[in-house]
């Protein structure tokens, strides 16, 4: 007759640690058993915020369920425990855990694994989270844009309002020749100085004195 030391000949691990999944998914935990007993059976349990729900329990490959029934399907064998649900809903979000009994022989020894996690994430919040990410991208492109056309905005009222500049433009100047210190000023007394004023205009000056124009000619 086995007593404790049956813990030694027990060994029950899950896989994934940890599931996501998305509201009408088909998602599949597995439970690896590793016994020595002469009759194992096997038993699904869901927590969720310290509630314990049965699920299934199998011996033999007779399976008995408790819950879910419609959207459940499980395939066991000596070494595995498969756990597959359907359609899944948020409701079905918490920790699966396969718990491993040997009943034979006396007396019940019973090991569990360390769970799988299966969290069920609303298919609104996901297309939310979709749109959101969407609207951030076009918020950037729409600002880039905006900011584009603001610059050729600018350069383009610039360019209509500011003209060429254009170099200064002296018309009937009198000048010295600057060859000979001695000469005199040649040219008419009145003369007309054009001038590149702001922003490429032109600035007309008339009746400039001779001394002041033969300074700006210097």
């Amino acid at each position: 007759m086995l007593m404790a030391g049956n813990e030694w000949n027990l060994t029950v691990t899950q896989s994934p640690s940890h599931l996501n999944a998305v509201e009408g998914d088909t998602v599949t935990l597995m439970c690896h058993i590793v016994s020595s007993g002469l009759d194992t059976r096997i038993e699904w349990h869901k927590t969720w915020q310290k509630a314990k729900t049965s699920l299934l329990t199998s011996k033999w490959n007779m399976t008995k369920y408790y819950s879910l029934a419609e959207r459940m399907e499980h395939t066991f064998n000596e070494t595995s425990s498969l756990l597959t649900i359907f359609n899944v809903t948020l409701n079905d979000t918490g920790r699966y855990i396969c718990e491993a009994s040997i009943e034979i022989p006396p007396p019940v020894f019973k090991k569990s694994g360390n769970g799988s996690y299966l969290q069920v994430q609303d298919t609104s919040e996901d297309s939310e989270s979709n749109a959101g990410v969407a609207m951030w991208i076009l918020s950037g492109l729409l600002s880039i844009i905006g900011l584009l056309m603001s610059v050729c905005s600018l350069f383009l009222i610039k360019r209509l309002m500011c003209r060429k500049k254009e170099d200064p433009t002296y018309i009937n100047v009198q000048f010295r020749n600057k060859a000979r210190k001695n000469s005199w000023l040649t040219g008419q007394q009145n003369t007309r100085y054009v001038a590149s004023g702001r922003c490429g205009y032109p600035k007309t000056t008339t009746s400039k004195s001779l001394h002041r124009l033969e300074r700006d000619l210097k």
